[in-house]
């Protein structure tokens, strides 16, 4: 009996430790919903059939990037990959960064996550620290590789939580100005209307996602931010 309960505790240790190297540091809080590796598989499957051009420019984040439909149209002369999986935080764009990232050696990566972290009560702080980290694992592999954090945009839906977005917003541009690979681009403040307040234009049916005018806008702007970095010294 003693025997057989101090097998069972040295199997819940074994475990535990097991899950912990695999999970590493690139883990989310909780990593246990299998929804997101069945949506990165999905990636997989289909790079193996069609795979994506080397050099690229990939599209990494939430549902803004996932519902991006016209981005190949919007962006013709850039070879984009759009690689979004909605409801995802940073701390998922880090954990799968291996697999829709690097994996694609691509020159540059366009990030949107953080959205859905602050909705969920993620400080500023860790947010912070898991874009920190996904720069610093890209790095590792694509050290030339020019990455473009596309602010938390502004939405009625959220909008009792701007003073965090905002927050967010301002740490994040702080952490873009010190290395000169890292870019920030601000949509927030191009989505306010003359009020103040989001431009409802810019936002779908739901007052969260973007309408057909609100991706004509981030078009706009992420153009300016791609091709800024790509006629710079550095990108050369």
């Amino acid at each position: 009996m003693k025997r057989s309960i101090l097998f069972h505790f040295v199997l819940i240790l074994v475990t535990g430790f097991i899950s912990d190297v695999v999970a590493g540091p690139y883990s989310r809080d909780i990593v246990s919903n299998d929804k997101w590796f069945c949506e990165i598989q999905k990636f997989t499957e289909n790079d193996k059939v069609s795979p994506p051009p080397q050099g690229g420019v990939v599209f990494v984040g939430s549902s803004s990037i996932r519902m991006w439909k016209s981005l190949e149209s919007d962006l013709p002369d850039y070879p984009v990959i759009r690689r979004g999986f909605g409801g995802s935080h940073m701390s998922d764009a880090l954990y799968f960064a291996d697999r829709i990232v690097i994996a694609y050696k691509p020159s540059t990566v366009v990030v949107y996550e953080g959205d859905n972290d602050l909705q969920d009560g993620k400080s500023i702080e860790s947010i912070t620290q898991d874009y920190r980290r996904f720069c610093q694992r890209v790095h590792q592999s694509l050290p030339d590789c020019h990455i473009h954090f596309i602010s938390v945009k502004a939405s009625l839906a959220r909008w009792n939580n701007r003073e965090r977005i905002r927050a967010l917003n301002q740490s994040i541009r702080e952490f873009s100005a010190q290395d000169n690979r890292l870019k920030f681009i601000d949509v927030f403040q191009p989505m306010l209307g003359d009020d103040g307040m989001p431009e409802k234009s810019f936002l779908d049916k739901d007052d969260l996602h973007l309408s057909a005018a609100g991706y004509r806008l981030w078009t706009r702007v992420i153009r300016e931010s791609l091709d800024s970095a790509h006629q710079s010294p550095s990108a050369k």
